[in-house]
């Protein structure tokens, strides 16, 4: 009986053991990982601050909505490509959208600055706390592609002569005949009173 009474002592002290430090991770490791958690954000004087390597200027911060330890957390590399970002409180949570610039053509109208009001009115909750960042450095907006149009001398060399001649031929198509007016079998009748 007391070999017993020794196994299940050694398998309450695993049992504490594993709840003190759960999966068998030590505290280093634990405040490693949450301290890896999201991109570093660094507040800088006059408003400005860098999120990874990126600067933005603090534009606006409404009932203090700013948290720069939660920013980071949140933050995603998808956030980049925006000129502006807003921050929103509901429910104790942090929520992020990107915003573009009205002068770039990026983006549909919902996404564009000037329809911020419209944002807070419609998808936050009354009143609740937030910010607006805006991106120091705006790449612009690549411009429009221009389709290169090929020179006689650079066509491909596969085509011959004898292909071509033969195409053309082929794409000659016997001319249709004029359509003729099409007469309508259909009268129009008073309407008969009662």
């Amino acid at each position: 009986m007391t070999a017993k009474k020794h196994h299940k002592s050694k398998e309450k002290e695993a049992l504490a053991e594993e709840l003190r430090d759960p999966k068998g991770q030590d505290e280093t490791a634990l405040a490693e990982a949450e301290s890896k958690k999201g991109i570093p954000v660094t507040v800088l004087p006059e408003q400005q601050l860098l999120i990874g390597e990126l600067g933005y200027t603090l534009v606006l911060d409404y009932r203090n909505g700013f948290a720069a330890d939660k920013l980071g957390e949140r933050f995603t590399e998808i956030l980049t490509r925006y000129d502006f970002i807003v921050g929103d409180w509901g429910h104790d949570q942090l929520r992020l959208r990107g915003f573009f610039a009205d002068e770039t053509n990026q983006g549909s109208i919902d996404q564009r600055i000037s329809t911020l009001e419209d944002y807070l009115n419609e998808y936050c909750n009354f009143g609740c706390a937030y910010f607006v960042l805006e991106k120091n450095e705006r790449t612009k907006p690549h411009p429009t592609r221009r389709k290169r149009h090929r020179r006689r001398s650079e066509k491909p060399a596969a085509r011959t002569p004898e292909k071509a001649a033969a195409k053309k031929t082929a794409e000659k198509k016997p001319a249709k005949p004029a359509k003729k007016e099409q007469q309508h079998n259909f009268v129009m009748r008073k309407r008969e009173e009662d």
